[in-house]
């Protein structure tokens, strides 16, 4: 399976730096993400849409330290990385009773 282009915006970069430190690689975690996104991982979880315009958000967990919520808008060919919500975050959704992150 040839994995999707993974795109990470500066909101993605500024809220990782922001909320899980300068240890951690924003590229690095949303390729993470992305690949389980796409293997159906047990350490990334779909949460839901968010909007009707395609932002889907998945929860994610790969140490006590680096989990939260990503919300991403993919397709075929790409997923694009928006923001990261930290754990307990209420997202709200369009039309939709809102998830925690």
């Amino acid at each position: 399976m040839t994995m999707r282009a993974v795109i990470v915006t500066n909101l993605w970069r500024e809220r990782v730096l922001e909320q899980m430190g300068r240890d951690v690689d924003a590229t690095l975690l949303a390729r993470a993400i992305a690949w389980g996104i796409d293997n159906e991982t047990g350490d990334v979880q779909y949460l839901g849409r968010v909007s009707r315009a395609g932002k889907r958000a998945y929860r994610f967990s790969f140490s006590s330290r680096i989990n939260g919520a990503a919300l991403v808008i993919a397709d075929e060919a790409q997923i694009r990385f928006i923001t990261v919500f930290e754990s307990g975050w209420r997202i709200p959704r369009e039309g939709k009773d809102s998830v925690r992150a």
